[in-house]
């Protein structure tokens, strides 16, 4: 793939350029391939700074907008046209696959000259007020960042204000004796660092004059930095009293301090916030009052104090800034409210998210014959390509067939478009937070993560259920029904793709202006402070996670973790535990797996899977590339050494230089799984290489050649984690399962029940074929409820294979979830393809109807195994309570034709 071209338009003032050059110098860090070119007009400090930091710089016209109606804005039409066409001239000569603005003179023209091209546009708004430019860019494109959750912008995320590498990563502590040195200031004083800003601000300057005695002879020294323009002579005192026009080096102004009397520009509030400095904010009385829009916040949270400019006094300064000078316990508590009322990486964040949205446009065009930029009308889609993963070619590799028009795109795909650019907000930004299906499977373990990290949560879900009595106990507010009336107690939203996004409780959150956030998006908050082990796959990431948490536990680390399904020893699907590890199932249904940060991963298997959100084949494995592009550089990346497409996937990492090993039975594996031995009340293996000596397992109750593959994983990522494998071996002799994986509901008039959540052709054939040991001489039952249209219209063929390993095949209608009917898709599509005889075939369209059909089918010694992703397994009980009551009335045809 061919370099990415970034356009920054960020222009006039230092306050848009300084953010905009921080967020092109951390691109060329993450991406030393990427071209970043800035655009800039002749007013301003654009030829000056730009240049400077080694950009190329393309000049446009001004466009600047009147504040009132005057003979200028009568000229604006044709300067924005003129500007405009400069800026798409631009775009066209440097071949840009997307524009990221902040807002300035240059920043209008170079958006609309982008929404013309078809190019994405990335913005960022730092200032409490939104300028006309950001508030018309929000409207055209869903990638919009902030510097806090004050800044009201349709689409909005808070990330702060990208900062210089100099002052983002500024420790003061580590550099106050030195900078307090290179000033001439005395190393063990306390220090008032004094700045009205570039220009400085008189009546800062006067204000502190004023009291510059009563300082001294409190034994407080100044560092005072009144501006270029302003004469100002060091007062004759007793301590220190440094004064400079100007500084270069401001994180070194920084370091020295320990206090700061100061302006509240929104640039300024981002510096001091991130290095955790505590200051006495006196707002520019200008615009609004946006300045001190931008101070509320720091404030509130205790990192500092805040007057109206026409209050500022000697008196003012000392009865409330000399206070905290004089009191070190109270300077250091608001030193580190400061600190976390700050963001120190938001031009890394906002640099990834450019990145992704860059490449994912390059991607784009790669799959379109048209030459930029005329493509941008097109429907075109990228061609299918043919599918490596184990089970050969026939496998399908796009969500289409003849039935579909050929210009058909995968609703879904935005979903995972978003995905990789969507930022993670810190936990203390989220406020009261509501839920949508709260007791959902991945919903509700986030719940509980929330509650217990004292995240005030609300949600509501459709009925009552012991899920939503477990959350109410652990205190969680669960309303019973949808209702926009939820909305208005919450600060922010939490939402599953499960849930069908026209649904009026959705619409009202997404267009409520308040955080709109993925599932993903809130556990990685609610987990930020925690080193992420990720299990991704398109099968076996439940058992995988599972068995690593369960070994982690054995071994006395309590991780926190979150997994797809509930563990039997604790009955939970979620725990924020006190140990620094997490272990997460990592989605990549709707590209949420983009959202982690992993220190180490394990990729079980890459197959054709949701294509109804990733389109193709090819959508699939470039989602696991992103994946792997967000481990950590000196983490582990773990895949299966037995199926092709997680291969491939190593085979990237290792391109990456990333720090690979493999598993599996294969001879080329680094870690060998050896002598695998299904039983029905387990599987045992011998797994030796890497990391592990020979080592002898048993796993309990899980039943498949495939679950020692996923304990195998599991273990291997333990060793890693230098967790004792001795204690982890023992552990899992006794585990205790997972629910809904071949999880056995009871035996009724000798017929066995269990359960399992298989929805795809791969695990469909994995269970069944496990089954079968376990059914012994008895017959296999499989009972099939598919899930969602456009899997069973892509995979129909492929169940139909699959069910045929049983020895009589019940399909059940469809389990929509979030979709609308395919019209000729049903279960029924399913069942008309299984290759066995008719009377070997039922498809029961009724649900309730369905235990009736299976007691009339089992006889004693069968095993009858229900699967899929929807609620068949509430049928379980009644399908074993319909067997009992036929044995006791004289059993079914099927009994009576067995004596």
């Amino acid at each position: 793939m061919s370099a990415v071209s970034i356009v920054v338009a960020g222009g006039h003032s230092a306050g848009h350029i300084e953010p905009a050059m921080a967020v092109a110098d951390a691109v060329r860090r993450l991406d030393p391939t990427a071209r970043v070119t800035a655009v800039g007009t002749v007013r301003g400090l654009d030829t000056t700074l730009i240049p400077a930091r080694g950009y190329p710089l393309e000049l446009i016209p001004p466009v600047p907008l009147p504040r009132r109606i005057n003979r200028d804005l009568v000229r604006v039409p044709t300067r924005l046209r003129d500007a405009v066409a400069a800026a798409s001239a631009v775009l066209d000569r440097v071949d840009a696959d997307v524009v990221m603005g902040f807002g300035s003179y240059v920043a209008l023209p170079s958006y609309l000259a982008a929404h013309r091209r078809g190019v994405p546009v990335v913005v960022h708004e730092a200032n409490a007020h939104p300028g006309l430019a950001n508030r018309l860019a929000a409207r055209l494109t869903t990638h919009v960042y902030t510097a806090s959750p004050a800044i009201k912008l349709a689409h909005a995320t808070p990330i702060g204000i990208p900062l210089r590498p100099a002052i983002a990563k500024l420790r003061p502590a580590e550099l106050r004796a030195q900078a307090r040195a290179d000033f001439g200031l005395d190393p063990d004083r306390v220090t008032l660092l004094v700045t009205g800003g570039s220009q400085g601000a008189q009546t800062i300057n006067d204000a502190v004059r004023g009291c510059a005695d009563a300082l001294a002879a409190a034994g407080v020294q100044v560092l005072h930095i009144p501006g270029p323009n302003n004469a100002f002579r060091a007062p004759d005192v007793a301590t220190p009293y440094v004064v400079l026009p100007f500084v270069d080096r401001m994180d070194l102004a920084y370091a020295a301090a320990d206090f700061v009397l100061c302006r509240s520009g929104a640039m300024t509030c981002a510096e001091l916030t991130a290095v955790g400095l505590p200051a006495a904010y006196v707002p520019l009385p200008l615009r609004g009052g946006e300045q001190r829009t931008n101070a509320e916040p720091i404030v509130a949270a205790g990192g500092g104090l805040l007057v109206d400019n026409a209050e500022l006094s000697p008196d003012w300064i000392l009865a409330n800034v000399l206070p905290c000078l004089l009191d070190l316990d109270r300077l250091a508590a608001m030193a580190r409210a400061a600190e976390r009322a700050g963001e120190r990486d938001a031009d890394v964040v906002l640099a990834r998210a450019v990145l992704a949205v860059a490449r994912q446009h390059r991607d784009w065009r790669r799959w379109h014959w048209q030459p930029h930029p005329q493509h941008s009308g097109s429907s075109a889609r990228p061609p299918a390509v043919e599918s490596t993963s184990a089970g050969g070619a026939g496998r399908p590799v796009r969500d289409a067939d003849a039935n579909r028009p050929a210009d058909w795109a995968a609703p879904g795909a935005a979903l995972v478009r978003s995905a990789a650019t969507d930022v993670v907000p810190r936990l203390a930004s989220l406020g009261r937070v509501h839920i949508m299906g709260i007791a959902g499977a991945g919903m509700s373990g986030l719940a509980r993560i929330l509650v217990a990290r004292g995240v005030e949560v609300s949600g509501c879900e459709a009925r009552e259920s012991a899920t939503v009595a477990a959350l109410r106990a652990v205190g969680a507010n669960v309303l019973v029904g949808h209702s926009t009336d939820h909305l208005a107690a919450a600060d922010s939203f939490v939402y599953t793709t499960a849930i069908n996004p026209q649904h009026p409780e959705m619409i009202a959150a997404r267009g409520s202006g308040k955080p709109f956030l993925r599932r993903a998006a809130a556990l990685a908050a609610a987990l930020e402070d925690k080193r992420s082990i990720a299990v991704a796959g398109t099968h076996g990431k439940t058992t995988t996670t599972s068995l690593l948490t369960v070994g982690a536990q054995a071994c006395g680390l309590d991780p926190s973790f979150a997994i797809g399904g509930n563990l039997y020893e604790t009955g939970l699907n979620a725990h924020l535990g006190t140990g620094e590890i997490a272990i997460v199932e990592a989605d990549e249904s709707d590209g949420s797996f983009l959202l982690m940060r992993p220190a180490a991963a394990v990729i079980t298997n890459v197959e054709a899977d949701h294509l109804e959100n990733h389109g193709d084949l090819a959508g699939i494995f470039r989602a696991f590339e992103q994946f792997v592009d967000r481990v950590d550089p000196v983490g582990l990346v773990l895949a299966c050494a037995d199926q092709d497409g997680a291969v491939r996937i190593a085979d990237y990492a290792r391109g990456l230089g990333r720090r690979v090993l493999t598993y599996g039975e294969s001879a080329t594996a680094d870690v060998r799984v050896e002598s695998i031995e299904e039983r029905p009340d387990g599987v045992s293996f011998v797994v030796q290489g890497g990391p592990l000596a020979r080592t002898p397992v048993r796993v309990a109750r899980l039943v498949g050649r495939h679950m020692a593959l996923n304990a195998a994983a599991a273990l291997v990522l333990a060793a890693d984690q230098q967790m004792d494998i001795a204690t982890i071996v023992a552990r899992w002799d006794g585990f205790g399962g997972v629910h809904r994986r071949f999880e056995r509901h009871g035996e009724a008039n000798g017929v066995r029940v269990y359960d399992d959540y298989a929805h795809h052709p791969t695990e469909i054939a994995a269970e069944l074929s496990a089954a079968r040991s376990v059914a012994g001489s008895g017959r296999l039952i499989a009972v099939f409820q598919p899930g969602t249209y456009s899997r069973t219209q892509t995979f129909a063929r492929e169940f139909a294979a699959a069910m045929a390993i049983a020895d009589i095949a019940v399909v059940m209608d469809i389990f929509p979830a979030r979709e609308e009917p395919i019209p000729g898709v049903s279960g029924a599509t399913i069942a008309d393809l299984i290759p066995l005889s008719v009377d070997r075939v039922v498809y029961e369209p009724s649900f309730s109807a369905v235990p009736a059909r299976i007691a009339a089918l089992a006889a004693p010694g069968d095993l009858v195994l229900t699967m899929g992703i929807g609620n068949v397994y509430l049928l379980c009980g009644e399908i074993l309570a319909a067997i009992g009551k036929a044995g006791a009335t004289g059993g079914s045809p099927s009994q009576r034709d067995a004596k």
